[in-house]
């Protein structure tokens, strides 16, 4: 492989860590929130509820790119260490990329965890797949990936993406949480808005007691002063 094909191999493979760690982070704030509050909310809202899978669907399937050392995933983890390893002679990688460096990569994608972790995720993406009638609810099932687990896979993979661009370029990579400016606050603005339609329908029903009443039934508000 030409160094511009190699250097677009770990381009698109940095971009598919970066996408597949957003949708996790995406998937797992909609399910768990960080307040009871928000649990609630997530888990009472339909819209959430779908967007939720939606995140997790796409977690999954970019995660089985990365870490499914199958022919048809292209752009997996073993494929590139191995691409990395037949061209260190190249004039770009040599005396950047040590033997001993691919080994502890190699190491981290086929120790135990990572394999058995693997293998799950294989599992569930056929499952997920085999699911055309319904949402299946796939967070609690007990032969379900956690989101321990996908965090586990996760951090390798950003572990050995960013080993390999700093050895390779002296740069460093960022991968942010929630990427998206504002992306935390979604529960919130819904528990905001549900607060809002509480006070109104109050109001509304206040009015209505005026208008029936007169003044005999006083607003629960003014009642507590």
């Amino acid at each position: 492989m030409t160094e511009t094909e190699i250097r677009q191999k770990l381009e698109t493979i940095i971009e598919i860590v970066r996408s597949t760690d957003h949708a996790y982070q995406l998937a797992r704030y909609l399910n768990t929130g960080d307040t009871s509050e928000e649990r609630r909310v997530a888990h009472s809202n339909s819209f959430i509820r779908n967007a939720r899978h939606a995140f997790w669907y796409m977690a999954v399937i970019e995660a089985c790119k990365l870490f499914q050392n199958k022919d048809n995933q292209k752009h997996n983890l073993h494929k590139l260490l191995n691409i990395i390893g037949d061209n260190r002679g190249k004039a770009f990688l040599r005396g950047k990329i040590t033997l001993a460096d691919i080994q502890n990569w190699r190491g981290l994608l086929n120790s135990q965890e990572i394999s058995d972790t693997t293998a799950q995720l294989g599992n569930l993406r056929n499952r997920l797949y085999a699911h055309t009638d319904k949402v299946p609810d796939l967070f609690a099932d007990e032969n379900t990936l956690y989101f321990h687990d996908v965090d586990v896979l996760l951090n390798v993979a950003k572990r050995i993406m960013s080993g390999l661009k700093s050895k390779i370029d002296d740069a460093h990579l960022i991968f942010n949480e929630l990427g998206t400016p504002g992306a935390k606050n979604i529960l919130n603005i819904l528990i905001e808005d549900r607060k809002r339609h509480i006070i109104s329908a109050e109001e509304d029903l206040i009015e209505l007691r005026r208008r029936m009443y007169g003044d005999k039934h006083p607003s629960p508000h003014n009642s507590q002063e």
